[in-house]
């Protein structure tokens, strides 16, 4: 299965909150109203917890207004899981909440 998140149902803060995924911010893209962050999943130092080939994929998250984070900041990732869709790995197709509960079951 793949986890599909939108850009605005994903939180930062700061790396001390505790709460979410370690991840380190790779861009900042200031639009006025609102702030695209890149971010890659992992820590800074390398002690990523995740698998090379997630830490070198980008992320983004859309945040309201601007945001005091810069490239090279360590923070905290929190996606909104309940507004998350599943995708089939192989496929491509969207799951629906019986086929989730299915391949987890294995």
């Amino acid at each position: 299965m793949r986890l599909g998140v939108r850009a605005e149902h994903i939180t930062i803060s700061a790396e001390d909150s505790g709460d979410g995924l370690a991840a380190e911010i790779v861009s900042v893209e200031r639009l006025g109203a609102e702030t695209l962050l890149g971010f890659r999943l992992g820590q800074a130092d390398g002690r990523t917890g995740v698998s090379d080939s997630t830490r070198s994929d980008v992320h983004l998250a859309r945040i309201s207004g601007t945001s005091s984070l810069e490239p090279g900041t360590a923070c905290r990732v929190q996606p909104a899981f309940e507004l998350a869709s599943w995708f089939d790995a192989e496929s491509g197709l969207r799951l629906t909440p019986d086929e989730r509960v299915g391949a987890l079951a294995g």
